[in-house]
Parts: C-alpha cells; structure tokens; sequence
C-alpha cells in the first residue's frame, strides 16, 4: 500500500509538472527586457521545483515499498 501511495503521489507530480509546463503561455509583447528575464527564472524555477517533488515522491514510493516488505 505504501508504496501504491508512493507511486501515485509522483504520477500526480510528473502529471502536474508536465501540464504545468505544457499550459506555459507565450510571454505578452511588450515587456521590458528585465521583465522578461525575471518572467524566465520565474518559470524555470517552478518547472524545477515540479521536477525535484516528482522525484523525491518517487524516492519516497521506492523507499516505503521497500521498507515495508521487511
């Protein structure tokens, strides 16, 4: 069971993570070039940070998995 919640948790990560990055608009014309710039880290960070949960919950599900067959 745990790790059936472990591995459920990271598909609706990578699942979020991908729509997340699937849905990004193109950036409105007319903005400033720092306003682009921080537009880009902004986005990037949060793709970063969808792909660093997706895979500590998939670390998680393995971890449980393992422990509790023991």
């Amino acid at each position: 069971l745990a790790a059936l919640v472990g591995t459920g948790l990271c598909g609706g990560f990578t699942t979020f993570s991908t729509a997340m990055v699937e849905v990004i608009r193109p950036l409105p014309p007319g903005l400033s070039a720092s306003a682009r710039r921080r537009a880009r880290w902004e986005r990037a960070g949060w793709t970063l940070l969808m792909v660093l949960a997706a895979v500590l919950c998939y670390a998680a599900g393995a971890w449980l998995g393992l422990t509790s067959w023991r």
